[in-house]
């Protein structure tokens, strides 16, 4: 009887160390609800637009306003390592970027930072960022990517 009072002891120490272990999350991938959310993956450019008022980024940049329509080469390339490749117009460069929320991500190696999700479904992903400068000029981006 001890025994097998030491067994069900042991055994529930063991199913209790499963359930509490802690795995990284697969970066790009949200679950909710029973429901997934999932970043990784090649998303085309479909539109790029940008509109600006006297602004300027901190390193004194000055981004050019405008509408870009992407053609059948440009992509945003979300890697299951954290990384995004973006090719837009020709090469852009590779980056971190971190999924926060169904709502939020993180494009940390570029100047945009944190942009909101305004749609996020498997087939189409919409991002916008809004910035204010030193000198109150208006900065504002939307981004419009497919599957």
């Amino acid at each position: 009887m001890k025994q097998n009072l030491f067994l069900l002891n042991l055994l529930c120490f063991f199913m209790l160390l499963a359930g509490c272990s802690k795995k990284d999350p697969t970066p790009g991938i949200l679950s909710s609800g029973g429901s997934s959310a999932s970043l990784p993956g090649k998303w085309q450019v479909v539109k790029d637009s940008i509109v600006v008022k006297n602004f300027a980024f901190s390193d004194g940049t000055i981004p050019i306003p405008g509408i870009y329509y992407g053609t059948p080469n440009d992509y945003y390339d979300f890697q299951a390592n954290g990384n995004v490749t973006i090719y837009e117009g020709g090469p852009v460069g590779t980056t971190p970027y971190q999924l926060i929320s169904n709502t939020e991500l993180l494009i940390s190696g570029f100047q945009w930072g944190n942009v909101t999700l305004t749609t996020f479904t498997s087939t189409n992903l919409t991002w916008e960022k809004a910035m204010t400068s030193s000198n109150g000029g208006t900065y504002y981006r939307r981004t419009y990517l497919k599957k």
